[in-house]
């Protein structure tokens, strides 16, 4: 698991308890690439965000994500956005988890589509077009 925060302890503390030590490594916070390459799946679990760059990255990995449904995460769903879960649904989550491991076949079908999506509305000429455009038409608003 990657990632780090104020409840590392707490995580740490969990997977002692449940005998979890030589199954479950916690990374910390790493670099997004080298770490996606290490897994198969990435879990992003997240209570709020705005754009989480994360997930952009684990669908330009051809990684299947496991997501919940707040804040931009169902624009980078786009057509898969149904599959997004609730925020704080422990029960969704512990499901879709063994969905992934009872049928990868079917997550990696379902990135497949997804990574069609982020490759076209998410590249960085687009992305970078679209905010210069923005800036632009602030600044007619602001002249006008």
């Amino acid at each position: 698991m990657a990632g780090d925060g104020p409840l590392m302890d707490d995580a740490k503390a969990q997977i002692a308890r449940l005998g979890l030590s030589e199954r479950v490594t916690l990374l910390g916070a790493k670099p997004a690439r080298p770490t996606l390459a290490l897994g198969r799946c990435a879990v992003v679990p997240s209570l709020a965000e705005s754009l989480p760059y994360v997930i952009l990255e684990a669908a330009s990995a051809a990684r299947p994500v496991i997501a919940t449904n707040v804040g931009g995460i169902s624009e980078i769903f786009g057509p898969t956005a149904a599959s997004l879960l609730p925020a704080d649904d422990v029960p969704a989550l512990r499901q879709a988890l063994q969905g992934y491991m009872n049928d990868p076949a079917a997550a990696d079908a379902e990135m497949r589509i997804r990574l069609t999506h982020v490759r076209d509305h998410f590249s960085v000429q687009l992305m970078t077009d679209q905010i210069e455009a923005l800036y632009r038409q602030v600044l007619r608003t602001r002249r006008g």
